[in-house]
């Protein structure tokens, strides 16, 4: 599981990001949605191309159907926060 650490971090660094950013933090919310996004693709590929693999001492779980998951929650993920920008 070499991009899980990574997919697992953007969003913590984008929260504290967002956190010390002040009038910016709508703008560094939607570049961290699109580094998960753009993560997002690299995991799905290794869950659907290997056997189910643990990671993180058996606590992480990654197969087909949670790489599919991963894809589509990055994807709706980024889509809201692109659009929730307006709002801000």
């Amino acid at each position: 599981m070499t991009f899980a650490p990574y997919l697992l971090a953007a969003p913590a660094l984008t929260a504290c990001v967002c956190a010390l950013a002040g009038r910016r933090a709508p703008h560094a919310s939607v570049a961290g949605a699109l580094i998960t996004l753009g993560l997002a693709p690299a995991l799905a590929a290794e869950g659907l191309s290997v056997p189910a693999q643990r990671g993180f001492g058996g606590v992480l779980y990654l197969d087909a159907l949670s790489a599919l998951i991963v894809l589509i929650v990055a994807l709706v993920a980024a889509l809201a926060t692109v659009q929730s920008v307006a709002y801000l």
